[in-house]
């Protein structure tokens, strides 16, 4: 795992952010509409960046990328409302609630929300005894959708962990990590605010790297990188 500084967790948290963001058009410009537009014409519209645009190559947004927007665009043209799935805490019923769990909601138009099950527990003695929360979106991955969480210990030491869920059925749990793979150990994480403490906010994905972007001891703004790899070898 190597840890990054606060300048280049900085730096590739406002690349992220920048990415297919657009930019203030000078007057008498538009963004053109993509409602009548062909995947070839927004390819060419991330290529050539029509009136003020930005311009995307492929170095910025990689050709994969730019299909995946297509296919996002296209995909929300004929289906406004395609629904799907969030991660929370805390469900409506008694199951999971004697101490606080990890639940799911489906939605079919993400407005309104039911179908609550609880799909992670804290595991009695283990690092995640007494909490557990979900931390960034989850990230799809070849095996299924990977979810950093954080889970809680007996003295309120916060730890990052890892659940892999099913691809098509997210409220199924194939493997969760037996060991955390992120513990408070260094001396901002340990002293601050809320010590012993470690709190993910943001997570990338590339290729086997998983870069993580963490708050430490409720203080300090974080980053470290770690092999998916190492982290699904961990899972049980």
């Amino acid at each position: 795992m190597r840890y990054l500084d606060l300048a280049d967790a900085l730096r590739a948290r406002i690349a992220a952010r920048d990415v297919g963001a657009g930019g203030a058009l000078t007057f008498g410009k538009y963004a053109p509409p993509l409602t009548k537009s062909t995947p070839r014409q927004i390819f060419e519209a991330m290529l050539t960046g029509p009136e003020a645009m930005p311009v995307f190559n492929n170095t910025t947004i990689t050709p994969q990328q730019k299909r995946d927007i297509i296919a996002y665009v296209t995909q929300t043209r004929a289906e406004p409302n395609p629904g799907g799935f969030s991660l929370g805490r805390v469900g409506p019923v008694t199951e999971g609630l004697g101490l606080p769990s990890m639940w799911i909601a489906r939605s079919s138009d993400l407005v309104h929300w039911g179908e609550q099950q609880c799909i992670l527990r804290p595991r009695r003695g283990m690092w995640d005894s007494t909490k557990v929360g979900a931390g960034p979106p989850p990230l799809r991955i070849p095996e299924g959708w990977l979810e950093i969480y954080h889970g809680v210990d007996q003295d309120q030491r916060y730890c990052l962990g890892a659940v892999l869920l099913d691809a098509d059925e997210p409220d199924r749990v194939l493997g969760r990590s037996l060991d955390p793979i992120m513990e408070p150990l260094a001396d901002y994480e340990i002293h601050g605010f809320f010590g012993k403490v470690i709190f993910a906010t943001g997570a990338v994905a590339e290729d086997d790297r998983l870069t993580i972007y963490y708050g430490a001891a409720d203080k300090h703004v974080c980053g470290a990188t770690m092999s998916i790899k190492e982290i699904l070898a961990g899972l049980d």
